[in-house]
């Protein structure tokens, strides 16, 4: 599936979840800038990512790691999020990860990786404390 399209259903995913949680998102018409904006004109960007593939884990990082450590490889799969410029215009970030239906929501003054975000929602990730925390979109409603 292209990206834009994974990145359209995350919108609409996202947007679902919101007005089922009382809120009354819209999409801008105009691709600059946020993805989604709350009625209390909070700027949401959206981002989707499936789960990667083993094999893909594999061949970033070594092998003999997880022979030292005694971690299993299952334990390395994870949702990876691509970073874009859009991401200075935005109040609150909404991550989708597709395969587990989980939603992360972490607000703009977090200092989250520049490049890449990576969650890892089968172990104890340094994100979940923003896992489902869907409160944090109360502020100024």
């Amino acid at each position: 599936m292209k990206s834009n399209m994974i990145g359209l259903a995350g919108e609409f995913r996202v947007m679902s979840e919101l007005l089922l949680r009382g809120h009354n998102p819209a999409k801008p018409y105009l691709e600059d800038g946020a993805d989604l904006i709350l009625e209390n004109a909070l700027k949401v960007e959206v981002k989707s990512a499936h789960l990667m593939p083993q094999e893909h884990a594999r061949e970033r990082y070594a092998p003999d790691h997880y022979k030292r450590t005694g971690q299993s490889m299952s334990a390395i799969s994870r949702y990876q999020f691509k970073s874009s410029n859009s991401l200075q215009d935005y109040d609150y970030l909404i991550c989708w990860c597709i395969d587990d239906d989980l939603f992360y929501i972490f607000p703009r003054e977090l200092k989250l990786p520049k490049r890449t975000l990576s969650i890892f929602p089968s172990s104890k990730s340094k994100y979940n404390h923003y896992l489902g925390a869907w409160s944090l979109l109360e502020k100024g409603r």
